[in-house]
């Protein structure tokens, strides 16, 4: 028997006192001093350390038992790979007592060990779920002595990702059924309740019964990891999530309503073959990069009437609990944010919020061991433990028996437990619908009598209809209906939810009905319920509905209901007509679009395309997206709507969209050569052509193109000369356009009035045709790359030497820049001298890699490659260096402290010059705002994730771990070639890979042999040493300014 643990109260007092402890651990006011951690709370509200170790070391995650026992998934430190922690199941669950009633737990028991990375501790009728990749475990404790001694699988995912996002949860619903969630990006096989088969790669969240039947997808996405649950009084459901969005303007978690079917961001591969009801629905907040994970319901009105019903959410990154008030908006929900737990100390990650029985919020700070695929606190700290602190309201009262314990439960009749549902605990609300729902067909008439009672409070009724969703059997049912009548629109909404997840046929009448109420989330949540019922015959008073439609999640709901009932392509065809609403018209061109064989063709998109109406003409665009064989028939309607001068203009604004989606049709490819040569063609319009003939979904250049291009560059409009050259240097070329295309570019080379970027760009198309590059292109594109005051030249200066074949005597010209070239450019010069050979070029090679400021940038695999046509003696120079440049990880700790201890203090403004100058090149890769590259993650907030030591270690050493979505990949093809990189885009068939700055590589996915990933981050480490100690002092001040 594992033994039990006391002597928190002793730990306590140890850890205050090594922690410099100020003798304030349950002080009043806006902050308090806990050890190192400095708590900032709402005035009114307090904070205090309530578990720690050796009775936890490094909680993740927690539920209470109805006993108010806390169960604890307890993290053993580890960050080995995901699959030998699966062989090695180091992880436990613990179970927390407080034996004295003082709020202070005081007594442990292992509840269950040996598990894998515990992500989910549900307790639900006397036994714990536990999420634990790549299954969800039920571990039950039979004989009471609190170590579960029945173990059993309850759900197997059959995937395990790297960085175990399988699998979050479980988590109860109001309605009886468990919760989980899915991350991306592993391909699972599920069989929903209706029979139909899912396989995809999307996250999800899953529900089913207890006993495993009824499964069903709430929603699906694209984001990385989504993670906790929570529920309102309605059933509506609210989930935290990590990558909701490509980083981007600060803009990356969020926090989200899911509505039922909704297919979510971010866009990309693992979405395709998804049913979707036109563009994505929206996050409900933005959280930027803050890692939410744990995520709860404040249910009691013990902080405060104005805090029921507010959600809470954990945030990992940003060392906060922060408070969301919810305000309904049309369908849906907005939230009023605010912070309300924020710890000063950069080791402070909180993985869960929960509420204790007596209104109290407990919060869970893992501490510093977490590593697995998350970038924000790089060093790997297992002594760093964790703690559970308690939060409350300063003047309340202790509540007597929270959980009722004194209850005898057993002996309650049932309008004693219906008596309970308006007890003031809210455990003691909840546990009574529990309890209520196991006296079976017993509970239904008592409780119709309440349902139908003018006196009981909605509170009370939404719980018994809560009850009765437990319940099985037509009686239920029948009694759920009874709410179905009232005029009370928050027990619809509840009864709505009931009824519809049980698929309620009789309840069609009523919630028909309901589809015109005045309260949108009552139209909303019936026309849910109706879809999941499924009955085809209700597709027309569907559809009579959809000119009404009060927002993107109404309309999603709408179109999901019929596409979930079947909807007949006559019945929708029929909606399509002219006569009908644009909002009509909308949704029925919507669900045919979603449905197999389903008739529809370029002649029916044609017309809409120009529809006055912009939602309609956007959803014609989105359907024709999913059909670019489509281009044929629609080339005639584009070109006979920009003769048309009075849709001229309004089609001008649609047509670059409308021609990027068929751009691989060779009719349209046609029609686009032949408008650049028409003279009565808006130069405006040739302009956009020319950006559309870029696109990076062609694999070869068009032969009807090569001619009209031509004769662009030979033109007098330098503006489409400098569009025709630009859009020449992205094509790929094969050999087969020089004919046409080179005695234009060589033309263009000479004439006068080009800039310098378009004269580099003519050079590094020419070296496509003749990878021979002239001496007087060499001196232009060396003067180029030596201007530091115009950015981009110099990587338009590397391309044209990567892509030509340059003689000894040109590369010799490229030493003195080493000097001066910064990590990022420095690896792509070293690169050039691969394939040579003369001794004098190697050790003149070598001695200037020695020198160069930038040098401990350089990769190992990358200089041996550079120097491996070169004789033995240079290449033994280059390993001897290499050699001395070698740094252990104890080193690069003590490099780190060594430099951070020297920086002085840094200044933003010049920090944003550093950041934005040519040498440092941050902002070709790195985005804040709206500017900057996409190589790199997001900065425009990485201010509140990281601290200066984070920042300074993400310089020095950018291949010690990798921000997720930006890990380098090794692509291999089948011919056996590798390319690294970070993925930017993956789908349609393509993969678009980026190898730094200005290195974007196009890569067929039938091309490809294998991906697997690279230990070697894309940023070039080094930039320390490029950098003055004050610049680099400036560089990271003006990263922690970026809030």
């Amino acid at each position: 028997m594992t033994p039990k643990v006391f002597g928190f109260q002793i730990w306590v007092h140890a850890f205050v006192s090594c922690m410099g402890y100020l003798g304030v651990n349950n002080c009043y006011g806006a902050s308090t001093r806990i050890g190192q951690h400095t708590f900032t709370l709402p005035e009114g509200f307090e904070i205090e350390l309530v578990a720690g170790p050796p009775l936890v070391e490094r909680p993740i995650v927690a539920d209470f038992d109805d006993q108010g026992r806390l169960y604890v998934a307890d993290s053993s430190g580890s960050n080995a790979k995901v699959q030998q922690q699966l062989a090695a199941k180091p992880h436990r669950i613990v179970r927390l007592e407080d034996t004295d009633g003082d709020g202070i737990y005081d007594e442990s028991v292992v509840y269950a060990e040996d598990l894998m990375f515990p992500e989910g501790v549900l307790w639900h009728q006397g036994a714990v779920y536990c999420g634990a990749p790549p299954e969800i475990w039920r571990l039950e404790d039979t004989d009471d002595d609190g170590i579960a001694d029945k173990r059993e699988v309850w759900f197997d995912a059959k995937t395990l990702t790297g960085c175990a996002n399988d699998i979050h949860g479980p988590y109860m619903g109001k309605d009886g059924w468990i919760y989980w969630s899915k991350g991306a990006f592993a391909e699972q096989t599920h069989t929903l309740f209706d029979g139909r088969i899912i396989k995809d790669s999307a996250a999800h969240i899953f529900r089913c019964l207890p006993d495993g039947s009824e499964f069903d997808s709430v929603m699906s996405g694209g984001m990385d990891n989504p993670v906790e649950i929570a529920f309102d009084d309605a059933g509506e459901i609210f989930f935290t999530t990590t990558f909701y969005s490509h980083p981007r303007a600060g803009k990356r978690d969020a926090l989200v309503h899911a509505i039922y079917g909704g297919v979510y961001p971010k866009e990309h591969g693992v979405l395709e073959g998804l049913t979707v009801t036109g563009e994505f629905l929206p996050a409900m907040t933005h959280l930027g990069p803050a890692a939410p994970s744990g995520l709860m319901r404040y249910e009691s009105s013990r902080f405060g009437r104005e805090f029921q019903g507010n959600l809470f959410s954990s945030h990992f990154n940003l060392r906060r609990i922060q408070r969301h008030q919810l305000i309904e908006d049309g369908t849906s929900f907005r939230t009023l944010d605010s912070d309300f737990v924020v710890s000063s100390h950069h080791d402070f990650h909180p993985t869960d919020v929960l509420e204790d029985g007596d209104g109290t919020m407990l919060v869970v700070d893992t501490g510093g061991w977490y590593k697995l695929c998350c970038p924000t606190s790089q060093l790997y700290k297992p002594d760093v433990l964790g703690a559970i602190y308690r939060v409350k309201r300063t003047a309340n009262k202790d509540v007597r028996d929270p959980y009722g314990i004194r209850i005898s439960w057993k002996d309650l009749s049932v309008s004693e437990l219906l008596t309970l549902l308006g007890d003031d605990r809210h455990s003691v609300n909840q546990r009574s619908v529990q309890v209520l729902s196991e006296q079976g067909g017993n509970a239904i008439e008592p409780s119709k009598i309440v349902l139908e009672a003018e006196g009981a409070s909605t509170s009370i009724k939404q719980q018994i209809l809560w009850a009765l969703s437990r319940i099985p059997g037509d009686e239920a049912r029948k009694a759920v209906r009874l709410a179905l009548n009232t005029s009370d629109a928050q027990l619809l909404r509840t009864a709505i939810h009931v009824a519809g997840i049980h698929r309620d046929v009789e309840a069609l009448p009523a919630l028909t009905a309901l589809l015109r109420h005045e309260d949108p989330f009552v139209c909303r949540k019936a026309v849910e319920g109706i879809g999941r019922i499924g009955e085809p015959e209700i597709a027309d008073a569907i559809l009579q509905h959809a000119h009404d439609l009060r927002d993107r999640a109404h309309e999603h709901a709408l179109t999901y209901a019929l596409i979930q009932v079947n909807a007949s392509a006559e019945t929708l065809f029929a909606a399509l007509a002219p006569a009908q609403h644009p909002n009509v018209r909308r949704v029925a061109l919507t669900v045919l679009s979603q449905l197999e064989n389903n008739g529809l063709n370029a002649s029916h998109i044609a017309g809409l395309l120009t529809a006055e109406d912009d939602a309609l003409r956007d959803r014609a665009m989105w359907v024709a997206g999913f059909h670019p064989e489509w281009g044929g028939g629609l080339a005639s309607h584009f070109e006979s709507v920009l003769l048309d001068e009075s849709q001229k203009v309004h089609v001008f604004n649609q047509l670059q969209r409308q021609l990027e989606v068929f751009v691989k049709q060779p009719e349209i490819q046609r029609v686009m050569g032949r408008w650049l040569d028409e003279s009565w063609m808006d130069p405006e319009v040739k302009q956009l052509i020319l950006q559309v003939m870029r696109h990076d979904g062609l694999r070869s250049v068009p032969t009807t193109w090569l001619e009209p291009v031509s004769r662009r560059i030979y033109s007098d409009a330098l503006p489409l000369v400098t569009s025709a050259i630009e859009t020449v240097s992205q094509w790929t070329l094969t050999g087969r356009e020089r004919e046409v295309l080179l005695p234009a570019l060589e033309y263009a080379a000479s004439r006068e009035g080009l800039s310098m970027a378009a004269r580099l760009a003519v050079f590094r198309s020419i070296t496509r045709f003749n990878p021979h590059l002239e001496n007087e292109a060499m001196k232009i594109s060396l003067a180029a790359y030596k201007d530091a005051s115009k950015p981009g030249l110099r990587e338009k200066a590397l391309g044209i030497w990567r892509d030509a074949t340059l003689e000894s005597h040109q590369v010799k010209a490229l030493l003195p820049l080493f000097e001066h070239s910064g990590p990022l450019h420095l690896s792509q010069l070293v690169d050039l001298f691969h394939g040579h050979s003369e001794p004098d070029l190697g050790e003149a090679f070598m001695q200037v890699i020695q020198k160069a400021p930038a040098n401990a940038s350089i990769r190992p695999d990358l200089l041996l490659h550079a120097v491996d046509s070169f004789p033995e003696q240079v290449q033994d120079q280059a390993r001897f260096w290499l050699k001395s440049m070698e740094v252990d990880v104890e080193e690069q700790r003590r490099q780190l402290q060594g430099v951070l201890a020297k920086l002085p203090e840094g200044n933003v403004r010049r920090g944003q010059a550093v950041f934005n100058s040519e040498n440092t090149a941050c902002s070709t890769c790195h985005q804040i705002g709206y500017v900057g590259g996409q190589t790199g993650p997001d900065l425009t907030r990485i201010g509140s994730v990281r601290n200066e030591r984070d920042l300074l270690e993400a310089i020095l050493f950018p291949s010690v771990s990798f921000v997720r979505s930006y890990e380098p990949m090794i692509v291999e093809t089948h011919d056996g070639e590798e390319f690294s990189g970070v993925m930017l885009r993956e789908g349609g068939g393509v993969i678009r890979l980026v190898a730094g700055a200005g290195i974007e590589m196009r890569l067929e996915q039938g091309d490809i042999d294998s991906i697997r990933p690279s230990q070697v981050s894309v940023m070039p480490s080094g930039l320390d040493e490029q950098l003055s100690r004050q610049e680099l002092a400036d560089l990271l001040a003006f990263l922690k300014s970026r809030q």
